[in-house]
C-alpha cells in the first residue's frame, strides 16, 4: 500500500467528523434550530443576537433567577400561529383523521411534546456544551412558554431528569456536581425551575399529601426514609426530584467548586410553591443545609443524622481504655466528616435557607449581560458598583490615573486574596488587563479583570462586592440586611413558623448564626426573626444561647467578634412586635443570672468591694488586681451592649422604667472604680489633637471616647473625609498578638471594636505603659513618635496636642440615648 491509500481513509472519516462536529456546534445552526422550534411551537421567535460584529444597543432581557421574576417577559403559545403538524385540531373535526395518518397514527399533542423533547434534549446535551453559544436566554424562553402552556412538557423533563436508565438521567449530576462552566450550571438550574413552577399547581395535592407524611416521619431514621420513599413513588414527579436533588447533597463536598449551583436550585424549588416549600421542609432539609453552614459545630444530633457512616461496633472484649479509643476516632471521623461540609462557602447556601423558611430576599443581580463567554460583558449596574470600588482604592491620584502597584496590592488584601503571593498576583493583573501610560490599571482593565471573574468565578466576584458594602441588588448599604430584603412589616404578617425537630434545634443553635456569620453571606437577620415571630420556645432558647456565649466571650479584641454578633441577635429579635416581647426583654435584662444588667452588677458591685478595701488599707494583690481588671472589662462590654439595646424602642421604654436599676452606668466613666484615672491618680484629657499629618483627613479634634485596652480611645469629630457612613477615624491604644502594646490612628467600622482586621490604619506609635502591672494603665496618648502606615498613611507623621479643659466637651450619656429612643415613640 502506498501512503495515501494507507491513510486516506482515516482522514476522510476524521474531516468528516470535523465537518459534523463544526457543523452540530454551530452557532447558525443553533439559530436555525431555535427559530425553527420556535415556529413549530407557536412562539414568535425572539431577535438572536448577531453571529459578527459589534454589539447590538437594544434593551437587554436580563431575567433573574427566580420563577416568578423570568415569566413576566415570557410569551404564551398561540396556537393559531403552529405550523400545521403540531396545529391543535378536535376530535373529529373535518381533516384530523387525515392529518394523524400522515403524522404516522400520532396525534398533534405528541408531535409537539416530541418537538419539546427534541429541543430540550439538543439544548442540554449540545448548546450548553458549546464554546461559542448564543442566544440561551431565547432558548429559554421556548421552553418555559411550552411548560406554560402545557405542563405535560414540565412533567416529561422532570421525569427525564429522575430516570436512571436514559441518558437524560444524568443531566442533575452532569450539571450541578461535576460541569465546570458557571453559565451552563445557572442555565440548567433556571430552566428546571420553572419547569417545577409551571407542574407545582398540577401536583399540589400529591406535594400536601407527602408533606404530611414527611412530617410525620420526621425522626423517625430509616422508616422515616422509607415513608419519604413511599410518598415519591405515590405519582409526584416533583417529590421524586427533591429526593434525587438530596441525595446529590451527600457529594456536595467532594465536588464542591462546581456545587454552588446545587443550592441554588433548593432555594429555586422552595421559592416556586408553597406546598412544595411544606413538603422540602417536612424532609427536615433545613437541618440538613444547616450541617453546611456549621459543619463540625452542628448539633451531635444534626452530624449523627446526615453524615454517612457506617461504624462497625467495637469487639465486645475490649477493655474500657481500649473501648474509649475506639469511640474517641470514631467522634475524629465524624468531625472530619462534618468540617468538609462547611469547608467550602457555598453562595446560596444562606439563601436556600431563606426561602424555606418563607423569607422573600433580592436575590444576586445579574453580572454578566450576554450568555457567550466570546461577547461577555458586564451589566450597567455591575459596572456602576465597580466603578466606586474602583475609586475607592485608587489612594491619592483618583480614579482618573488608576491603581497603583501598591493600591491594587492593598485592595486585594483587603478583599482577603486567596493568593499566598500578592505581588505576583498583582503583576499578572497589570500585564493582562488594560492599563495606563504610566504602568497604572485603568477602569477598563478593572472591568475586564471582573468580568472574566464573573465568567469564572462569581463567588469571588460577591465576596469583593459584599466586602465593599454592595447588596445582593447592587446597591449600597447596610450589610447586616444584604441577603434578605424582606421588610420587617411583610415578615411581622407571616404566620407562626412550625418546623420538625431537627430544623428547629438547627435554626435555634448559636453555632449556626456563628457560623452564618463567619462565612459573610449575610441574609441570617432575617432568618432569625422569622423562627423567633410569635415563638417564645425558640426565642428564649436563642437568649439563652446568646447570654451564655455573652459572659464567655473571650477579653479583649478577641472576644469581639462573638459580642458584635450577640448584639446584633438581639437586635434583630427585639424588633419584632409580637405577644412575646416582654419576656425576651426580660430574659435579656433581668431574668437570669446572666442576663445583662444582673451579670454587669455583679461585676460592677465586685468593683466597688475591691475599691472599698483598697481605700481601707487592704493591700491589693496581684490576683485581685486581675480580678479587676476582668470585671471592668466585662462592665464596659455590657455597657456597650447597654447603648445597643438603647436604640431599640421596646428595650428603651423598658429600660426607662427600671432605669434606678442601671443608674450607675451613666457615671462609669466618671466613677474610681472604672480605672480610667481615679485608681491611678491621673486624668486624661477630654479632647486632643493632631496636626501636620500627611494624611490630612486625620488631621483635627479628637474626642475623648471611653477607654480601650485600658488606655483612653479619641474619636474624631464629625468624622472626616476618607471615612464613610458611621464609620470613624479613631485614636486608641491595642495589645498585639506578641502581648505588646501598640497606640494607632485608624478608620474604624461603625459598630465595631478598634484592634481588628477589619481597620483601615494610618499612623501607628510605641506604648510606653505604666509599670509594675500586667495592663499598665497609659493616661495619654503618645504626643511624638509616630510613624506612617502606607498605603493610607504616609508622612509627615502627625503631632498630638493635649486639651485639658474641661468644659471643650459634652458627652451624652446612656440616659440621653435611651430618653430620645424613648420620646421618639411616645
Amino acid at each position: 500500500l502506498t501512503g495515501s491509500e494507507a491513510y486516506d481513509e482515516e482522514v476522510f472519516n476524521s474531516n468528516v467528523t470535523f465537518l459534523r462536529r463544526s457543523y452540530l456546534f454551530g452557532a447558525s445552526f443553533h439559530q436555525h434550530l431555535r427559530d425553527l422550534l420556535a415556529g413549530c411551537l407557536g412562539l414568535e421567535p425572539a431577535p438572536a443576537s448577531p453571529l459578527r460584529g459589534g454589539r447590538g444597543n437594544g434593551p437587554r432581557n436580563n431575567t433573574p433567577h427566580s420563577p416568578a421574576g423570568d415569566s413576566r417577559s415570557i410569551q404564551r403559545p398561540d396556537p393559531s400561529r403552529m405550523f400545521p403538524c403540531t396545529r391543535p385540531a378536535p376530535p373529529g373535526s373535518p381533516g384530523a383523521a387525515a392529518r394523524a395518518a400522515a403524522a404516522g397514527g400520532r396525534d398533534n399533542s405528541t408531535l409537539w411534546l416530541e418537538l419539546v423533547q427534541c429541543g430540550l434534549t439538543f439544548l442540554l446535551d449540545v448548546v450548553l456544551h458549546s464554546r461559542e453559544r448564543r442566544g440561551v436566554k431565547q432558548w429559554h424562553e421556548i421552553f418555559v412558554g411550552a411548560f406554560a402552556y402545557e405542563p405535560v412538557a414540565a412533567q416529561w423533563f422532570i421525569q427525564a431528569l429522575c430516570s436512571p436508565t436514559e441518558r437524560s438521567g444524568t443531566w442533575l449530576r452532569s450539571f450541578l456536581l461535576l460541569c465546570p462552566d458557571v453559565m451552563a450550571r445557572n442555565s440548567f438550574v433556571r430552566l428546571v425551575a420553572h419547569a417545577v413552577a409551571a407542574l407545582a399547581p398540577r401536583e399540589e395535592g400529591m406535594l400536601r399529601e407527602a408533606a404530611a407524611h414527611a412530617r410525620k416521619a420526621a425522626g423517625g431514621g430509616v422508616a422515616g426514609a422509607v415513608e419519604r420513599t413511599a410518598a415519591a413513588a405515590g405519582g409526584s414527579t416533583i417529590v421524586a426530584l427533591v429526593e434525587e436533588v438530596t441525595e446529590l447533597m451527600s457529594q456536595a463536598p467532594q465536588y464542591w467548586r462546581n456545587a454552588d449551583e446545587l443550592f441554588l436550585l433548593v432555594r429555586d424549588l422552595a421559592a416556586s410553591h408553597d406546598a412544595l416549600r411544606e413538603y422540602m421542609v417536612g424532609t427536615e432539609m433545613i437541618a440538613r443545609l444547616s450541617l453546611f453552614v456549621a459543619g463540625e459545630k452542628a448539633t451531635e444530633v444534626i452530624k449523627g443524622r446526615f453524615l454517612p457512616h457506617s461504624f462497625e461496633p467495637p469487639a465486645p472484649d475490649l477493655d474500657p481504655q481500649a473501648r474509649a479509643a475506639f469511640y474517641a476516632s470514631q467522634q475524629q471521623i465524624v468531625a472530619a466528616a462534618a468540617a468538609a461540609y462547611s469547608l467550602p462557602d457555598f453562595m446560596y447556601l444562606l439563601e436556600a435557607i431563606a426561602a424555606l423558611v418563607d423569607v422573600h430576599q433580592v436575590t444576586k443581580a445579574e453580572l454578566l449581560e450576554c450568555d457567550d463567554y466570546q461577547r461577555a460583558d458586564l451589566t450597567p449596574g455591575a459596572k456602576a458598583a465597580l466603578a466606586a470600588v474602583f475609586a475607592d482604592n485608587c489612594g491619592q491620584l483618583g480614579p482618573m490615573a488608576g491603581m497603583g502597584q501598591n493600591d491594587l496590592a492593598a485592595y486585594l488584601e483587603q478583599c482577603g486574596s486567596a493568593n499566598s503571593n500578592i505581588r505576583f498576583q498583582v503583576q499578572s493583573i497589570l500585564a493582562k488587563y488594560d492599563t495606563t501610560n504610566e504602568g497604572r490599571l485603568s477602569q477598563a482593565g478593572f472591568f475586564s479583570y471582573y468580568c472574566e471573574s464573573a465568567l469564572t468565578r462569581p463567588k469571588e466576584v460577591w465576596h469583593n462586592l459584599h466586602a465593599a458594602g454592595f447588596r445582593n441588588d447592587l446597591t449600597r448599604g447596610d450589610m447586616s440586611q444584604q441577603g434578605g430584603a424582606q421588610p420587617l412589616d411583610e415578615i411581622m404578617q407571616r404566620p407562626s413558623l412550625s418546623l420538625p425537630p431537627v430544623s428547629m434545634e438547627a435554626l435555634t443553635s448559636f453555632t449556626f448564626y456563628q457560623a452564618a456569620n463567619d462565612s459573610g453571606g449575610g441574609g441570617d437577620g432575617p432568618i432569625l426573626q422569622r423562627v423567633c415571630l410569635n415563638d417564645n420556645g425558640a426565642s428564649q432558647t436563642i437568649l439563652q444561647a446568646c447570654l451564655g456565649e455573652l459572659s464567655n466571650a473571650a477579653p479583649g479584641w478577641h472576644g469581639e467578634n462573638t459580642v458584635t454578633l450577640v448584639k446584633f441577635m438581639l437586635e434583630q429579635m427585639l424588633e419584632l412586635d409580637d405577644p412575646y416581647v416582654q419576656a425576651r426583654l426580660e430574659t435579656i435584662l433581668i431574668s437570669d443570672n446572666l442576663s445583662v444588667l444582673i451579670y454587669a452588677t455583679v461585676h460592677y458591685n465586685s468593683l466597688i468591694n475591691s475599691y472599698q478595701a483598697q481605700q481601707q488599707g487592704q493591700e491589693q494583690t496581684q490576683a485581685n488586681f486581675n480580678q479587676d481588671m476582668q470585671s471592668r472589662q466585662v462592665v464596659e462590654r455590657y455597657i456597650g451592649v447597654m447603648r445597643t439595646l438603647l436604640k431599640c424602642p421596646h428595650a428603651a421604654r423598658y429600660l426607662n422604667e427600671c432605669q434606678p436599676r442601671w443608674d450607675w452606668m451613666r457615671d462609669w466613666q466618671q466613677h474610681p472604680v472604672s480605672g480610667n484615672y481615679q485608681s491611678y491618680h491621673e486624668v486624661s484629657p477630654k479632647q486632643v489633637e493632631l496636626t501636620s499629618a500627611g494624611a490630612d483627613d486625620v488631621n483635627g479634634i479628637y474626642t475623648y471616647d471611653g477607654t480601650c485596652d485600658n488606655a483612653p480611645k479619641y474619636v474624631k469629630s464629625g468624622g472626616g473625609g476618607g471615612v464613610e457612613g458611621d464609620d470613624q477615624f479613631v485614636l486608641y491604644r491595642c495589645k498585639l498578638q506578641d502581648n505588646q502594646h501598640q497606640w494607632y490612628i485608624s478608620i474604624v467600622q461603625a459598630g465595631q471594636q478598634p484592634g481588628t482586621n477589619e481597620d483601615v490604619d494610618f499612623y501607628y506609635a510605641p506604648s510606653i505603659s505604666r509599670q509594675g502591672y500586667e495592663e499598665g494603665y497609659e493616661a495619654n496618648p503618645p504626643e511624638k513618635g509616630w510613624v506612617a502606615l502606607p498605603p493610607k498613611g504616609f508622612s509627615p507623621a502627625p503631632e498630638i496636642y493635649l486639651i485639658t479643659s474641661d468644659d471643650e466637651v459634652d458627652e451624652a450619656d446612656l440616659v440621653s440615648d435611651g430618653e430620645t429612643q424613648a420620646e421618639g415613640q411616645g
